[in-house]
């Protein structure tokens, strides 16, 4: 595409963030620069730095960064059965209308 002069470009502006709970490098890394190739920024989220640390639900806290977020990418492989419950939850807490990308390496 490069070569071509293609730009893969599908947004002029917006946000992706990025819920890794673990600290894979690679991973970051290649969402980020897949953000970025879309048009999209990349945005970390951090729990501990986030109200949910002060006891608010991920429910609430994946509904309000919806509003906001063009794509919300996640990856929790730390327990087993643990990332894709928490991966659901969020997806059912979005909000409808704004498209969102969901990825995590752990299985049911």
């Amino acid at each position: 595409m490069r070569e071509e002069g293609i730009s893969p470009r599908i947004y002029d502006s917006g946000v992706g963030v990025s819920i890794f709970k673990d600290q894979s490098t690679r991973t970051r890394f290649s969402y980020a620069f897949a953000l970025n190739l879309l048009g999209l920024t990349a945005q970390d989220f951090d729990e501990k730095k986030s109200q949910i640390a002060h006891g608010e639900t991920i429910r609430e806290t994946a509904n309000m960064i919806s509003f906001m977020t063009d794509v919300i990418g996640i990856r929790d492989d730390m327990y087993v059965g643990e990332g894709n419950k928490y991966m659901r939850e969020v997806a059912d807490a979005v909000t409808d209308g704004l498209s969102k990308a969901f990825c995590t390496q752990d299985q049911l």
